[in-house]
Parts: structure tokens; sequence; C-alpha cells
């Protein structure tokens, strides 16, 4: 259901926020196909996690087989269990794509990003909007008003939202 316009504006806008990050943690990064790009696109390193051992396993095969420029590794992990220790080097970017509506302790999952996360990175998170997104698969989604106030108290500074493409948008905040 989703379409070739809207991943294409999706990966472009990542390209350009994420930018001259190189270090990257990708929130529910499923098969991998995301970080796939990003590393092939911006000589990066990205940690994934995920809950799916199945999806992270398809990730690491995918990673091994394709050439790229970058690094890219994901593990089964819980974003509310996000643990600095776990991560010894911070990063300059945290994205969560298609994946906001599934972490099962939102605040949590935040403000352990927040953690994460060297000063000035940021928080990127692209969904998309309800009606889009309940008719592609079922879930619930939040409104675009709730991800905001939720990254605001979760202690993000200079909020931004873009809408990306008709149904999709994101949101990015900074740790100040």
């Amino acid at each position: 259901m989703e379409n070739s316009n809207q991943i294409k504006c999706l990966k472009q806008f990542l390209k350009r926020e994420v930018g001259h990050s190189k270090r990257i943690l990708d929130i529910g990064c499923g098969d991998g196909a995301t970080a796939l790009y990003l590393i092939s696109s911006l000589n990066c390193t990205i940690q994934g996690i995920d809950l799916d051992a199945g999806r992270i396993h398809r990730a690491n095969e995918k990673f091994k087989r394709k050439p790229r420029k970058g690094f890219a590794v994901c593990n089964v992990l819980k974003a509310e269990n996000l643990d600095r220790n776990f991560f010894k080097i911070p990063f300059n970017a945290v994205i969560v794509t298609h994946a906001f509506h599934h972490l099962s302790n939102v605040r949590e999952a935040l403000v352990k990003s927040k953690n994460v996360l060297t000063r000035n990175g940021k928080i990127i998170i692209a969904e998309y909007t309800r009606q889009f997104g309940e008719k592609i698969d079922n879930c619930p989604r939040f409104s675009i008003e709730k991800i905001k106030l939720l990254v605001i108290k979760a202690g993000f500074q200079k909020i931004k939202r873009f809408n990306l493409a008709p149904g999709l948008f994101a949101i990015i905040g900074f740790k100040i």
C-alpha cells in the first residue's frame, strides 16, 4: 500500500537530515532496508534495534551480502530498554521510521533515545498519518500533535514538523 513516491520522499528526507551524522540508531529497523540505504549513501554506522528476531536476522544477512560504504548491525532490543552502557559511543541521530506506533512505552523510549544522543544530536520520527497508516496495517497511530507533544515532554527542543508526502510526515527534535 506504500507508494513509491512516499518511499522516495522519505529516503531523500532521511539522507538530507541524517547528513553528516556518523553514528545512527535505527529504532524499529525491521529488515534493515532503511539502514542499508543510509549506509550505502552516507558512509555511516548504523546500530538497529527491533523486537522481531526473524527480521533482525534478515537485516544482518542483507548487510553481509550487499556492497556498501558504511557499516550496520541490528540487535533484538526493546526501545524502552535502551541503556547508554549498552552503546559505548553516543549517537548523532536516532531514527524511528514507521515504528513509533509500535513502541509499548513511548515516553520511556523517547527519554532513553535522548540519553544515547550526543549533545545537539537529533531524533527523527517519520510516520504515516492516522488516516493513511491505519488503512495500511490496521494499527492505531498517534496524531502529529500528540507525537510532537511527547517529543517535547521527553526534553527535546527545536521541534520541527515536515509534511513529506500525502499521508506521511516527520518530526525532528534536538538534544540541547
